[in-house]
């Protein structure tokens, strides 16, 4: 599962993500990228000291080009944070529990991640008191003037909250330590939000019939289709995962940001391409892009008919070469002496 928690103050978000840390989740990296003439010293972030020695356990400042090729990204006034999707991907998918906090010009980001992912990812906004936020800003020794901007900033994020509820999955109080909403009383919110996550992302798992997509560096099959025909590939890909081979497919990637990138990268990893030909699969866009990549990144294909149609020409003469594989009771059979035994655990 992945938790994104939106508008905690420094130190704030520092502590939700030690928390989270001791109940075995990840901190997901972020990588920093700033613009010269930007405002920040870099310096004080890459060698903090005293009480900024653990707040920013989470950036890594990188160069332009090293940021270039985060697959995830935003910008505010010359700061560029990015994340690599990779890491996005193993926590909506299963492989670890992951969390991410997050500032004000990450909205966009949250939606897409949102949209892609939907109940595997778990949003929370942090609501911060004014008084608090002003104590927060006391405590960093900064100016009177950027601590009355700094309450604005969080009057923004509640703003921002009213409008956007859709998109969260509840709130987080926080007013202070000697208050009824501490530190203590955080901690018992967030787990009441983790049981919560863990019992929809295994709910969600028992809907798909299949396990998560594999994430790892063993040989694989990428499995390529039609959303249209997911109903009748679903009980194939359940019988190749229980016979041991390591399956990818694209669910949750397409209303992703950037999700050619992802198709593209498994396309390259990927030992084996299996595609499921139908006429809904043979007139689309995506899986013809599929296509195109398996064949020039060389790959292997084993295509399986799943209808007696006729597809457009410039399907059958891409396909004509390969040997099919028709969806029947021996299906299983076949694709086992069809398919690559690497794919296979052993």
């Amino acid at each position: 599962m992945l938790f994104l928690v939106f508008g905690a103050t420094l130190d704030l978000g520092y502590q939700t993500r030690k928390y989270f840390a001791s109940r075995g989740f990840t901190v997901l990296k972020k990588y920093n990228y700033v613009e010269e003439g930007a405002g920040v010293s870099i310096d004080q972030y890459r060698h903090p000291e005293g009480i900024f020695a653990d707040w920013y356990n989470d950036k890594v400042y990188v160069s332009e080009e090293e940021y270039g090729k985060c697959d995830f990204r935003y910008e505010l006034h010359g700061i560029h944070v990015g994340f690599n999707q990779d890491e996005i991907l193993d926590a909506v998918h299963g492989v670890k529990d992951c969390i991410l906090t997050l500032g004000g010009a990450s909205l966009d980001f949250i939606k897409n991640i949102k949209k892609a992912y939907g109940g595997f990812v778990t949003v929370l906004y942090t609501y911060v008191s004014d008084e608090e936020v002003a104590r927060s800003m006391k405590r960093q020794e900064v100016d009177p003037g950027e601590i009355v901007q700094r309450v604005k900033n969080a009057q923004k994020f509640c703003q921002v909250y009213l409008d956007e509820m859709d998109i969260f999955d509840g709130i987080i109080m926080y007013t202070g330590e000697n208050t009824i909403y501490n530190l203590a009383n955080v901690y018992r919110q967030y787990d009441e939000y983790i049981q919560r996550s863990e019992k929809v992302e295994q709910q969600l798992i028992n809907q798909k019939f299949v396990d998560i997509p594999y994430c790892g560096s063993e040989p694989f099959i990428f499995i390529s289709y039609s959303r249209k025909d997911k109903d009748r590939i679903l009980p194939v890909l359940r019988s190749l995962q229980r016979n041991g081979y390591r399956i990818w497919y694209d669910d949750g990637v397409r209303g992703g940001q950037n999700w050619r990138q992802a198709i593209y990268s498994k396309i390259q990893e990927c030992t084996e391409f299996l595609l499921f030909c139908s006429i809904s699969s043979m007139t689309s866009k995506y899986v013809s892009e599929e296509m195109d990549a398996a064949e020039i990144a060389d790959k292997h294909m084993v295509p399986v008919r799943l209808d007696n149609e006729d597809y457009p020409f410039e399907k059958k003469v891409r396909l004509h070469h390969l040997d099919f594989l028709e969806y029947d009771s021996d299906l299983e059979r076949k694709l086992e002496s069809a398919l690559a035994e690497g794919c296979r655990i052993s």
